[in-house]
């Protein structure tokens, strides 16, 4: 029986840049450390600066690391802003 190598998912194949990490992914982590480190060096009480390292950590995380349906979370983000902005039709609307 004849067989056909099968290619791979394309896809999702990223250039890996640090690790486990691509470009646009290590640029995320990295965003939210220095997001954090923002916060927390803002002159606050110590719990806040505290949750807000730990927030922006997280936030740089997600972006870097999440999936929503498939697609990575800044894709996602995006188009779900565009589809908030975007004009809708709504072709039942009674007219008049």
């Amino acid at each position: 029986m004849r067989s056909w190598p099968v290619p791979p998912e394309i896809e999702d194949a990223h250039e890996k840049f640090l690790g486990p990490l691509g470009f646009r992914q290590f640029l995320y982590a990295v965003g939210g450390f220095v997001l954090g480190c923002f916060l927390a060096a803002l002159p606050l009480p110590v719990w806040l600066r505290v949750i807000g390292f730990v927030a922006g950590g997280c936030a740089g995380a997600v972006l870097a690391l999440a999936k929503f349906y498939g697609i990575p979370c800044d894709v996602f983000l995006l188009r779900l802003w565009k589809w908030w902005r975007s004009p809708r039709e709504y072709p039942l609307r009674r007219e008049g």
